[in-house]
C-alpha cells in the first residue's frame, strides 16, 4: 500500500512486466496465478482497488497496450470466485464477464442499432448480405487509418462487396458525434 501511494508509477510499471511475464502461461497455470494475486492484492482495500483498476486497464479497455481481452476474462472468472473478494466488490465484474461473453471469437454477434449520417438508424441484423464486417475505429486513430488502407487494396474484399457477398459497416468508437460528422469523407 506505501509504494503504491508513494510510488504509483513504479508500481504500475512493475504491474505491465508482470503482465508480460505472464501472457504465455498455459489456462491452468493462469487461473492459479491470478488466485494467488487476487490473493495478495485482496490484504488491503487500497491495493485491491488499484490494482483491479490496472488489469482493467492494461488488458481490457480498447485503447490499451497490450489489450488482452482472454486474460482479462480469465483475470474476471478468478475474481468473482475468490473467497477474499467481498460480493459488493464482484458485482460490476460480474457484469463485465456477461458482456465479455457476448461476442467472443467464433460466436455470432450481438446484433445493435447504428446511426447513418443522414440521422437514420438501423439494426446490423438487417443488413442483407451473407457476410458483414464490422470495422470499429476512429478517424484520428493511425491503426484505423492503415486498416482502412487495407481494406480499401485488399481485392478479394473489393470484389466480395461489388458481387453483394459481403457489407462493410464501419462503426465510430468514440463519443464525439462532431469528430465523427466531419471526418466522414474517410470513409
Amino acid at each position: 500500500t506505501t509504494l503504491i501511494v508513494n510510488n504509483p508509477s513504479d508500481v504500475e510499471r512493475d504491474f505491465v512486466e508482470y503482465i508480460n511475464q505472464i501472457y504465455y502461461m498455459e489456462k491452468d497455470s493462469l487461473k492459479k496465478e491470478f488466485d494467488e494475486f487476487i490473493r495478495y492484492i485482496s490484504l488491503s482495500p487500497r491495493s485491491e482497488e488499484f490494482f483491479t483498476e490496472l488489469t482493467e486497464k492494461y488488458l481490457y479497455q480498447y485503447r490499451s497496450t497490450p489489450h488482452i481481452e482472454s486474460m482479462y476474462l480469465t483475470f474476471l472468472e478468478r475474481y468473482t470466485a475468490s473467497p477474499y473478494i467481498t460480493d459488493e466488490n464482484k458485482i460490476r465484474p460480474q457484469m463485465q464477464i456477461a458482456d465479455i461473453a457476448k461476442n467472443t471469437v467464433g460466436s455470432i454477434a450481438t446484433d445493435f442499432t447504428y446511426t447513418l449520417p443522414n440521422g437514420t438508424t438501423s439494426q446490423m441484423y438487417d443488413i442483407k448480405t451473407p457476410l458483414t464486417l464490422l470495422y470499429f475505429n476512429n478517424p484520428l486513430c493511425d491503426e484505423c487509418s492503415a486498416t482502412l488502407e487495407e481494406m480499401r487494396n485488399s481485392t478479394l474484399l473489393n470484389d466480395m462487396i461489388k458481387n453483394g457477398e459481403i457489407t462493410v459497416l464501419s462503426v465510430y468508437v468514440d463519443d464525439n458525434p462532431q469528430e465523427w460528422k466531419d471526418n466522414l469523407s474517410h470513409y
